[in-house]
This record gives structure tokens, C-alpha cells and sequence, in this order.
């Protein structure tokens, strides 16, 4: 019997996929109740041989178009047999007792479980954690307001309730904004879901770290901002993006930098920050938050322009 279907969107990352998948058959769990499935969203090269070669035994599947991680967790999540569905992405790596601390929490009547994102310890992974990923660094189990993407579990019979938007995430050559996640989870919160947090279900995530990737990204998630708004009236800053319009990136920016600054001495200790690094990263949060300033206009004059379109077509 499958018990955990686990799913993995995949993108032209063929080394970091299978440092991901063997971190997966590694797990302290029965590997027989475990059924691993790659969607691969039209990677450059078609990497299928080289996966049934090294990892018979994984599910894949490639996308006919490039589309984003939305469709291929979608397309994961219609395939999958498993009774719990667990995600994770090809650039993470998951911890030992990661699918076991998943199922001791549905054992104790949770529905939706994520864990802490840890990441590399050099600067600018401390960065991604801190800008990102700040809301996963808790050394202590609770209740949190969203759940990561990249490390989250749900059972499958609540997961028929909702989907990813398709029109939303990172790909590799469309420039879409970053928040499928953030409004997953508040799909899951509005439905009256808890979101418990464990921190033994921890993932080590490590993607590309090069400064144009890592700037993009910055970009991409303020973007997300206007878009997510534009869709879900229940998400915080929905007033200022109501209210604000494109000027909402002024107060966002300070609104985010706060945030960023306490959790920077909240889990300094957490993320190795030593007294010498506070002043060059708090440098580089002002310098990732005022890109995301940039994306939050961007993402505004996209919103408004796809509007004009829809009213156009309407008429």
C-alpha cells in the first residue's frame, strides 16, 4: 500500500533532482509505502533515461510546454496514489525522519503538516532563508498561517478540494509572479485548516545562488504580490494594494525590512550570524527589499494591464 506520494516539480537541475531523490530513499521509512513522482516541466534536456537508469523505481512524467511549477504539482497531485501527499523541490533536500514526522502528525488527527526550510550556510543563503523564508526557522513545533511548497504534506482526500493557480510561479523562460504557494495556503487556512508546523520535518533547501538567479527571484516575489492580491481579498496587504495601487511598494518595503531585520536577531543564532556579518546583511536585505519594491510596481502594471484586456474581450 502507498502511503506517501511525493512530489517533485523539476526544471533543467538534473544534478541537484538527484541529490533531492536519493535524500528520499534514504528516508527512515518504508521505502515499499513510498511512491516518488518527478514532473518535469519541459526541461531543455529530457532527462527521463537518465532517472529510469539511476532511479528505477520513480514515477516520471515531462510536460508537453513549459509551464511553472503550478501545472506540474497539478499534474503530480492527479497521478498520485498515495493516501498522503508530501512536496518538496528538485533543489531541496530532505531530512531523515521527514516523511515519519509527517505521518506521527496525521496519526495525531493533523491534516496539513510543514516543516522548517533550513539553507546553505554561506551569505546569500542566509539571505534567501531570512527574505523568504523567515516564517520556517522556529525550533519549536505550532501552527503557522502558510506552509512552504517546498516541504509541506496534506492528505490526499482534503487535497481534491484545491489546486495550484497554473498562472502563477516561477518557469524558466516566462517572467510569472512567485506566490502559488502563499495563495495555496491561505485556500487551506479560509477552509478552516490548521497548518501545523513540525520542526523534525525539516528539508535543507539549496538553489542556485548566482546573483542574477538570486536578484530574479527577489523580483519575482514582489510581482507575486500584486498578483496574489489581485486574486484572494482574504490575503494580509490587500488594502494597501487596494488603496496604494503601485505606491504600496513604499510602505511594503519598510513593512518587509522590519520584518526581515527581527527575524535576522531572532535566528541569528540559527542561522550562524555572527556580529561581524549584521552590518553587510542588513545591506543586503535593504538591497533584496528594494528589488521587491521594483517587482510590487511591476506586478501592479501588470494587473492593471491584464484588466484592460479582460474588459476589452468582455465587451
Amino acid at each position: 500500500m502507498i502511503v506517501f506520494s511525493v512530489i517533485i516539480p523539476h526544471y533543467n537541475d538534473e544534478i541537484r533532482l538527484y541529490s533531492c531523490l536519493e535524500s528520499l530513499f534514504n528516508q527512515e521509512y518504508e521505502i515499499n509505502k513510498i511512491e516518488i513522482i518527478v514532473v518535469d516541466d519541459y526541461s531543455p534536456n529530457d532527462i527521463q533515461s537518465n532517472i529510469n537508469l539511476r532511479f528505477p523505481d520513480v514515477r516520471f512524467f515531462r510536460l508537453a510546454e513549459n509551464r511553472g511549477p503550478a501545472p506540474a504539482r497539478n499534474f503530480g497531485i492527479a497521478n498520485a496514489q498515495g493516501k498522503y501527499l508530501a512536496f518538496i523541490d528538485c533543489d531541496a533536500l530532505a531530512g531523515p525522519n521527514w516523511l515519519k514526522t509527517f505521518e506521527k502528525e496525521f496519526n495525531c488527527g493533523e491534516k496539513v503538516v510543514c516543516g522548517p526550510v533550513f539553507h546553505r550556510n554561506c551569505f546569500l543563503g542566509r539571505i534567501t532563508a531570512l527574505t523568504a523564508f523567515g516564517n520556517f526557522l522556529d525550533t519549536q513545533d505550532g501552527y503557522k498561517p502558510n506552509c512552504p511548497s517546498v516541504n509541506y504534506a496534506i492528505l490526499a482526500e482534503t487535497m481534491k478540494d484545491f489546486s495550484y493557480d497554473e498562472t502563477l510561479g516561477f518557469t524558466g523562460k516566462k517572467v510569472m509572479p512567485q506566490c502559488e504557494d502563499v495563495l495555496i495556503s491561505t485556500q487551506f487556512v479560509s477552509a478552516g485548516l490548521r497548518i501545523r508546523y513540525a520542526v523534525d520535518a525539516w528539508v535543507l533547501h539549496d538553489p542556485s545562488l548566482a546573483i542574477r538567479k538570486f536578484n530574479r527571484r527577489a523580483f519575482l516575489y514582489g510581482v507575486g504580490f500584486a498578483a496574489s492580491r489581485s486574486r484572494d481579498n482574504s490575503l494580509d496587504g490587500v488594502w494597501l494594494y487596494k488603496h496604494l495601487k503601485g505606491a504600496s511598494c513604499i510602505p511594503l518595503f519598510g513593512i518587509r525590512t522590519a520584518l526581515d531585520l527581527m527575524r535576522m536577531i531572532k535566528h541569528h543564532k540559527v542561522l550562524k550570524i555572527s556580529l561581524i556579518h549584521f552590518f553587510p546583511t542588513i545591506m543586503c536585505i535593504i538591497w533584496v527589499r528594494i528589488i521587491y519594491a521594483v517587482g510590487v510596481v511591476e506586478g501592479y502594471r501588470k494587473e492593471t494591464y491584464n484588466r484592460q484586456i479582460s474588459i476589452k474581450a468582455e465587451q
